[in-house]
């Protein structure tokens, strides 16, 4: 029995890409074998759901690029996505991680100028407290989150996704630029930050690429794994969980395979994949280096999280934007949607 590995990460923005005939990105072989996957929530159109993270009860919260609004997905209550709290100047919501139960840190956009050919924005780190959350049998919010301003990225461009750094580590988490192509450690007490790693593992490629780099990025036991997006390329690297920073060079476990944002088994073994605009999930054998095709029909699959309950201890869960828009009010192929794929 695979036995799988629970990230709440908030994983990774490449929701301006289109369609991979268009911008010639590498398709990962499609091999038999799919796991079962079913709907779980069908947002409206326009909704581009961009990250998500599991509560410790299994309810699901969700970001979106389309509205700052956070939102609660409850699967033991047969009713619509309540949204318990809005992030302060933005137009839309990115990463999201759990660094204390039920608080939450999250990345807030402002996509007014953003274009294809500029993926400058501002953006800011939220805290997001659920504990004094209430809603009632009828899903109307009687008491929301408590939303705060931890950090203003004033010297950041894109600011993607998030980790924590250590798993008894409450204060540091890892931030990705993808467009500058660098990881940065934040203290959320002091909100002093600090560049840990920026190189050629990172960097966005010198052509192609949109101009990204490193998305998705996960710190799993004393390693960060990280997804350089614009490269097509899969990397871990020994960290210290004190500063962040590299203790050793880092490896190359796949390349040619697009990955958004990511979220890794609990024996450390697999990873599984959100291929944006190829719409697929796939999983990768860390030791074997291999990666293939386990889900399709995810229109521009963008995170993926596991499960943390008896329930859903052998799934994962997969938000995608429902198709590309520009800009994410625009109404697109379809609403997002959040699926469950059964994954061991």
């Amino acid at each position: 029995m695979l036995f799988c590995d629970r990230a709440l990460l908030g994983l990774g923005l490449v929701a301006l890409l289109p369609l991979a005939s268009s911008v010639g990105i590498s398709k990962v072989q499609h091999q038999q074998g799919f796991y079962p996957i079913s709907l779980i929530e069908q947002f409206p159109n326009p909704h581009w759901l961009e990250n998500l993270a599991v509560r410790h009860d299994g309810q699901i919260l969700a970001t979106s690029a389309s509205t700052p609004g956070i939102f609660l997905v409850d699967q033991k209550k047969a009713r619509s996505p309540v949204a318990i709290a809005e992030i302060p100047d933005a137009t839309g919501a990115l990463g999201i991680v759990e660094l204390e139960q039920d608080i939450f840190y999250v990345i807030g956009a402002n996509w007014t100028l953003v274009t294809l050919t500029n993926l400058a924005f501002p953006s800011k780190i939220w805290k997001v407290d659920l504990r004094p959350l209430q809603i009632s049998a009828q899903g109307v919010v009687t008491r929301g989150a408590t939303v705060s301003l931890v950090a203003d990225l004033l010297s950041k461009r894109f600011a993607n996704t998030l980790t924590r750094l250590g798993p008894k580590d409450n204060t540091a988490i890892l931030v990705s630029d993808s467009s500058i192509g660098h990881i940065f450690r934040l203290d959320v007490t002091t909100r002093a930050s600090t560049v840990v790693l920026s190189d050629a593992t990172t960097l966005p490629p010198v052509s192609g690429g949109l101009g990204l780099g490193v998305s998705g990025i996960h710190v799993y036991g004393s390693d960060l794994f990280y997804a350089n997006a614009g490269a097509q390329e899969f990397f871990k690297v020994p960290i210290s969980l004190k500063t962040g920073q590299p203790t050793g060079p880092a490896t190359l476990i796949v390349n040619n395979t697009f990955i958004d944002d990511f979220d890794l088994s609990r024996d450390g073994k697999k990873a599984w994949g959100a291929t944006n605009p190829l719409n697929t999930l796939v999983e990768i054998d860390i030791t074997g280096k291999i990666a293939k095709t386990v889900a399709t029909n995810l229109f521009n699959a963008t995170a993926v999280v596991l499960g943390r309950t008896s329930d859903d201890y052998n799934s994962v869960y997969v938000v995608d934007g429902g198709g590309l828009s520009i800009p994410f009010s625009n109404p697109s192929v379809r609403g997002g949607s959040i699926s469950r794929v059964n994954v061991c």
